[in-house]
């Protein structure tokens, strides 16, 4: 009798434990690929040839691959001028000494039925980070 009382109980515990496991995992790893993306950003490579975006986005889909591309979104924006007191530019990783910030969104579903009654049907977690860029050339002021 106590078995049967116990195990519910028990098995909504473990489960739950797996599932935060898993929300955690997820979110240290958008975490992660938003940092890796900026750090990349900041050099500059790729400026020349027109290929720095693309470039930021293979480096934070290669810092995110434990989770599904298709539940990923990648925002690069760049502040002109130094310390970012000028105007926003989205979608450009900005020139020598602007402000560059990658954001990274993921949806998170949860998996186990049990626990997804619990949570809602999906969550959104982001991370970003955001430096100055390296002058690679001589800096605007």
């Amino acid at each position: 009798m106590e078995m049967a009382l116990l195990v519910p109980v028990l098995a909504v515990l473990l489960f739950g434990v797996i599932e935060s496991g898993r929300l955690f995992y997820a979110w240290v790893t958008v975490q992660h690929a938003a940092r890796a993306g900026t750090r990349f950003a900041v050099t500059g490579i790729g400026e020349r040839d027109g290929t720095r975006l693309r470039q930021i986005q293979r480096t934070v889909m290669e810092a995110a691959r434990g989770l599904p591309a298709r539940d990923l979104q990648i925002t690069i924006r760049s502040w002109h001028g130094l310390r970012g007191r000028q105007q926003l530019i989205v979608g450009s990783a900005g020139g020598p000494c602007d402000l560059v910030e990658v954001e990274v969104r993921y949806t998170f579903r949860p998996i186990i039925p049990l626990i997804a009654r619990l949570l809602p049907q999906q969550m959104v977690l982001r991370g970003s980070d955001r430096k100055m860029n390296e002058p690679w050339m001589p800096c605007e002021p």
